[in-house]
């Protein structure tokens, strides 16, 4: 349905190019990426009522009023469920002419940071009076390519031989274009061709009803007045915003980076593997640089063969609204610390979706996902985010029936894991918040998701489930995994059954008998019979990896226990045990909050708080330098460690006055 009285609009090739479906790894379209489309109209305003902007775009745009930005969006989103935002724009408006631009955006990549790669393009808005429409998109718009931004490298890709995330663009800006400063009332668009409208769309519109960013300034401060080196004092995701004076035509290089060199210098190729290094080319006036797309970084370096003068810099850290309601403070000075780290995290790590990685891949996993969206719950008490990201996941399904693993985005991935996790998450979303009607909401999606993993990797004859055509995880990396005893390939056919992904089947029926009093026609009890025949040994009350196999293995044996079967009562103290031996040292982004879970189930808070806060865990990020948490519990963990993850923020969760 289309809300929208404006039109589609675009410049003239989006206008008329055949739009690509369902794009992914092997099927999109490699024109006209990296494209920066700007967009100008004009209204009249007189200072009496409420003002709303209706608007949409494809990738996203940067919207200015009268020179000022005032929002980015919407959140990426697929287009059979296309997100549009409406704001507020009232306290921008000045007495007379108005001018609302677009600074809209399509990439044209594969990754899992944008929906891309299908030649879609352009923005649909209304401004709305007391539903009087002041303006709205039409082939009256101005519009112009920006001829400003030149390609460089790919954040994400350092040489020929590293993995290649086609996360962004490097921007390289000239501020000599003639479009700089485009979006100012003054500037002089006489020479711009109006807007094409496309005709024909296929967008199902859904409105977006979570909160507008925040973009916090934050001061720097100098720590290498010779070579121009500065420290935000806190890793953010979001710009650096300078005004600088040089030479007309000279070049001034900017690096960013999450740490320093052993020289002292901004290590600008991360851990990560994002290559931050960006040229801007002077106008020899005083010129205002902030970059379009969103960094995760601490420091900044501004380098330049010539001499230039940097009148003002600062960080703008983007970030979804937070307000930390929990407040929990600890006699323990250590827990201390690592509430307030893990609360940092989601402060400045959550943007309008819980992304992975902000740098690498800035992708929205489900499964890490729902570890930083409840968090994230706990500490706001706001649950617009999570509805969102549930919302998400199974908006996916019509892309893969049995859901992917991150979105929205063009780049296909499917994890076994992952949508089980999806499930189990609501249990704990309705003991936060009671809300029946949400839950309510999900029933057929619930359903749906459970049926068609039944239908299509359910052995009948074994009763077991073998998810044979997608990763099965268990833990990552895979060193973590603690010698799990059955061949997990990443990216090939997974022959044979194994005792995580049935344990995750069986608990995600647990919790649908539970929320919704059902198991959808499928025996619970002879499935979860046939899970103890299979995977738990009554002569060592334990549970193993394999059908009748013999190794026993943290993943196992945690989510073996967490489904509280009366028949394996006596494996819980075995478990205990063989958690105090091996610690934090054979777990890490997916079991560890799950052993958690275990010892909070069963009100074992001294070896819980005795895990979080040794030594080789979260205390050792501080250590390393860490405002926020990493991808593990060390730099050196993870050969390409992101040093803000939103996943490991999870130990509030489980921390208890």
């Amino acid at each position: 349905m289309n809300i929208f009285k404006g039109k589609w609009i675009s410049n003239k090739v989006f206008s008329s190019t055949k739009i690509i479906q369902n794009p992914n790894q092997k099927n999109f379209s490699t024109k006209y990426q990296n494209q920066h489309i700007l967009f100008r109209d004009y209204f009249e305003y007189n200072e009496k009522e409420k003002v709303v902007l209706r608007y949409c775009a494809d990738d996203f745009a940067d919207v200015f009023l009268n020179g000022i930005f005032i929002d980015q969006g919407p959140a990426i989103s697929y287009p059979f469920h296309q997100r549009y935002k409406e704001i507020d724009i009232t306290k921008f408006l000045r007495s007379g002419k108005n001018l609302i631009s677009f600074h809209c955006y399509y990439q044209g990549l594969i990754n899992r940071a944008y929906y891309s790669g299908d030649l879609r393009s352009g923005i649909i808005f209304d401004v709305i009076q007391n539903k009087k429409i002041l303006c709205c998109s039409s082939e009256k718009t101005l519009c112009q390519k920006h001829s400003g931004f030149l390609i460089s490298h790919i954040a994400g890709w350092i040489d020929e031989k590293s993995i290649n995330y086609n996360t962004d663009f490097i921007e390289n800006y000239d501020f000599n274009s003639n479009e700089n400063e485009f979006d100012k009332l003054n500037f002089d668009d006489k020479y711009w061709k109006h807007a094409f409208v496309k005709e024909k769309i296929d967008y199902s519109f859904s409105k977006c009803e979570i909160k507008n960013l925040v973009y916090e300034n934050i001061k720097p401060i100098l720590i290498d007045s010779r070579r121009n080196i500065f420290d935000l004092k806190q890793e953010i995701v979001g710009y650096i915003n300078i005004v600088i004076q040089g030479q007309k035509g000279q070049k001034i290089k900017i690096y960013y980076g999450e740490e320093l060199n052993q020289d002292g210098s901004v290590r600008f190729i991360e851990r990560c593997n994002c290559r931050y290094e960006e040229t801007i080319t002077l106008s020899g006036h005083k010129d205002s640089y902030q970059a379009f797309t969103y960094k995760a970084f601490r420091y900044v370096q501004i380098k330049s063969d010539s001499k230039f003068k940097l009148f003002e810099i600062k960080g703008i850290a983007r970030h979804y609204p937070f307000v930390d309601k929990l407040q929990l403070k600890f006699k323990n000075p250590k827990l201390n610390k690592i509430y307030k780290l893990c609360a940092n995290t989601i402060k400045y790590g959550v943007q309008d979706s819980f992304l992975d990685c902000p740098s690498r891949e800035k992708g929205q996993y489900f499964g890490d996902g729902v570890y930083s969206s409840l968090t994230h719950l706990y500490l706001t008490k706001d649950s617009s985010l999570y509805k969102k990201f549930i919302d998400d996941a199974f908006s996916s399904s019509k892309i893969d029936k049995c859901l992917t693993a991150q979105g929205p985005c063009s780049y296909y991935q499917t994890i076994a894991e992952f949508p089980l996790i999806i499930i189990i998450s609501l249990k704990y979303y309705f003991e936060m918040t009671h809300d029946y009607e949400f839950l309510k909401e999900q029933k057929n999606n619930v359903e749906n998701l459970i049926k068609n993993y039944y239908k299509k990797y359910f052995n009948k004859k074994e009763k077991l489930i073998s998810v044979y055509d997608r990763w099965n995880l268990v833990e990552w990396p895979q060193e973590a995994r603690d010698d799990y005893d059955f061949n997990l390939p990443q990216n090939g056919i997974t022959k044979g059954f194994h005792n995580v992904i049935n344990a995750y089947w069986i608990l995600s029926l647990q919790i649908c008998l539970k929320l919704y009093k059902s198991t959808f026609g499928i025996d619970l009890n002879l499935i979860q019979k046939k899970y103890l025949e299979n995977f738990y040994s009554q002569k060592n009350n334990s549970f193993v990896d394999t059908p009748h196999g013999k190794h026993v293995s943290l993943p196992s044996m945690v989510l073996g226990n967490l489904l509280n079967l009366k028949e394996t009562k006596n494996s819980k103290k075995v478990l205990t045990k063989m958690i105090e031996e091996k610690r934090l040292n054979h777990s890490n982004l997916f079991i560890t909050p799950l052993m958690f879970l275990f010892l909070k189930e069963n009100k074992n808070y001294t070896l819980l708080n005795d895990l979080i806060t040794k030594k080789n865990g979260w205390l050792n990020m501080i250590k390393e330098g860490g405002t926020t948490t990493f991808e593990a519990f060390s730099k050196d963990k993870k050969w390409n460690t992101s040093l803000l993850h939103t996943m490991f923020a999870f130990p509030i969760l489980f921390m208890k006055k």
